[in-house]
């Protein structure tokens, strides 16, 4: 006769931060938000080369995503006038 008990339980740990440090905006954010879902934007510079040229340029554009107004950045090479983030 054999017999086995598994006991399995996935969560996150209050006293194991993740690692992330937040700003004071960020606090704020958070703060303000109550109960609501608080987002912000991860968007950053690709940089310059060397020569002072812009590594990449990139134009934002609102799509719908399952009913919900996302915004998704597409390479624009060639562009001259790009949205702003």
């Amino acid at each position: 006769m054999k017999f086995s008990i598994m006991y399995a339980q996935e969560g996150d740990d209050p006293n194991a931060p993740i690692g992330i440090s937040l700003s004071d905006s960020d606090k704020t954010v958070l703060a303000r938000s109550g109960s609501k879902v608080a987002t912000l934007s991860g968007v950053d510079s690709v940089g310059v080369d060397s020569l002072n040229i812009g590594k990449g340029q990139y134009a934002a554009i609102d799509t719908v995503v399952q009913g919900v107004i996302t915004k998704i950045y597409e390479f624009a090479q060639g562009r001259t006038k790009l949205s702003s983030a």
